[in-house]
């Protein structure tokens, strides 16, 4: 399946990306399970590990978060404040598409 198969009229490519600490990764999980058996487009990393690989991590996050999804949901928690990726997804590349858990 190409990637433009999957980009909504919006043009976005998922529906939520979720942005959490490694420490909550048994929870969202359950999470990006539930989203996808309801038909919810979800950019859940662990999903993703193909294209990861090899890429600025920095610059891919800012790309997904602002530009592919159209909703970003962060499940914050003092370990998610205390980390730099969660930071940096947060700071780059949420914009104003912010729901908080």
């Amino acid at each position: 399946m190409n990637v433009e198969d999957n980009v909504d009229e919006h043009g976005y490519e998922y529906d939520i990306g979720l942005s959490f600490s490694g420490e909550q990764r048994g929870y969202v999980e359950k999470v990006a399970e539930e989203l996808d058996y309801r038909g919810i487009r979800v950019f859940y990393d662990a999903d993703e590990q193909a294209d990861l690989w090899g890429r600025d991590l920095g610059v891919y996050f800012r790309e997904v978060f602002q530009d592919k999804c159209r909703y970003c949901i962060v499940f914050a928690s003092e370990e998610y404040a205390n980390k730099m990726w969660p930071t940096v997804e947060l700071k780059n590349g949420t914009g104003p598409r912010v729901a908080v858990n």
